[in-house]
């Protein structure tokens, strides 16, 4: 596995970010994506399903295992993650 270090600062917003990635493919955007985002929420039941309100952020990375994305917003952790 591969161990890279990429900083970068968004043109519009003036955000930082310091990521430290250790999977072997990982496909870093040269300039950041904005994108939308929104938390689903699984239930104790199969059929209970939560959806949060959509929130902004921006797309740093894509690798197999899942998306590196910055967003001002708090989003808890999951447990366990």
């Amino acid at each position: 596995m591969t161990h890279t270090t990429k900083r970068w600062q968004s043109e519009n917003r003036g955000e930082k970010c310091v990521i430290y990635s250790k999977e072997a493919f990982r496909h870093t955007f040269k300039n950041p994506i904005p994108a939308t985002f929104q938390l689903i929420v699984e239930g104790e039941k199969d059929d209970e399903i939560e959806f949060s309100n959509k929130g902004a952020c921006i797309i740093v990375d894509l690798s197999p295992s899942g998306i590196r994305m910055y967003s001002k917003l708090d989003i808890p952790q999951r447990p366990g993650y």
